[in-house]
């Protein structure tokens, strides 16, 4: 690689770094600072969430719950009831108007989490197994339209209980990606 295709990198490098905070506002308020939708993660549960803001601090709460009577239904989870339950805390470490349309956040999370099965295999009988989980680290919030919100998050997350193919006794500590679908109201 020659010196100007180096020279010619770096300054696009720089200009990427220098643009964003030239075109973009940076916003106070969020003008719908509540949400619901769908959460899909080891620290948030699956299910339905609600998300609230205010200002700087906001939270979220999720609730699931599955539950199947037939063998068809439960072969898939192997499970004959799953529920999750879970509330997390945010601090918004960077929020902007990028355009009228779209709008984008970059936030800290902790999270703690509670959920349990009971199995429907023929070895235990039909067990409850509970999970514990808590966590935290960083998320990243786009907002389309004022109203649609796609959300990733990744962070660490201290778990104990296993799932269908772990034992129920494990402890482990595992980076953990999440996502949540949500619309802004």
């Amino acid at each position: 690689m020659s010196i100007i295709h180096k020279k010619l990198i770096i300054w696009l490098f720089v200009l990427f770094l220098v643009t964003p905070p030239i075109f973009c506002q940076e916003t106070e308020t969020k003008e719908y600072s509540r949400a619901i939708g769908f959460s899909v993660g080891a620290l948030s549960g699956t299910g339905i969430s609600y998300r609230k803001w205010y200002e700087k601090i906001g939270y979220q709460v999720v609730v699931g719950v599955t539950y199947s009577n037939d063998e068809w239904g439960a072969f898939f989870s192997g499970n004959k009831l799953d529920y999750w339950s879970s509330i997390e805390g945010y601090y918004s470490l960077f929020a902007s108007d990028f355009t009228r349309w779209l709008f984008g956040q970059l936030y800290l999370f902790v999270a703690l989490h509670h959920s349990g099965y009971i199995t429907t295999t023929a070895y235990d009988g039909g067990a409850y197994y509970p999970r514990f989980r808590g966590g935290g680290g960083f998320g990243v919030e786009l907002c389309l339209f004022h109203h649609i919100s796609l959300v990733f998050e990744l962070g660490y997350g201290a778990m104990y209980g296993g799932t269908l193919f772990e034992d129920p006794n494990t402890f482990a500590i595992r980076l953990v990606p999440q996502g949540t679908f949500q619309y802004r109201f």
